[in-house]
């Protein structure tokens, strides 16, 4: 890896960083009136399902074509020993898009599992 993507890697980190702790700031911890945690989570720690009070993110690695613009799809990787995951949005304008290297964050991400075979070899698919 190259000093200028790690250099780029560390500031993504720290302003991450940055913005989760604003976050939780302005909705408080346990205790500060009852509001809940928001927990940094990696693709691996996602449960199935609705994943309250976690954000996770990763850098954009693919786009997945669609013969309509909405939903858009595409595909997420926080580093190459983590999992890839597809991501749908469905509240995309039809102009906004994201690109290949672009990071992105997912704020209570809500994870579906699909099982799929392939010439007798199963794969397994998590998108976000």
């Amino acid at each position: 890896m190259s000093v200028r993507k790690l250099k780029a890697m560390c500031e993504l980190v720290h302003d991450v960083e940055k913005k989760v702790t604003a976050l939780e700031q302005s909705i408080g911890k346990p205790g500060d009136s009852g509001r809940p945690e928001i927990l940094l989570r990696s693709f691996r720690e996602l449960a199935e399902g609705c994943n309250k009070n976690t954000i996770t993110f990763g850098v954009v690695i693919g786009v997945i074509p669609n013969s309509s613009v909405i939903p858009y799809t595409f595909c997420l990787a926080y580093s190459p020993a983590d999992i890839c995951v597809a991501v749908t949005v469905y509240n995309f304008s039809e102009h906004f898009g994201v690109t290949v290297g672009q990071w992105v964050a997912v704020l209570q991400p809500i994870v579906n599992i699909v099982n799929c075979t392939v010439d007798g070899t199963v794969w397994v698919l998590l998108n976000d």
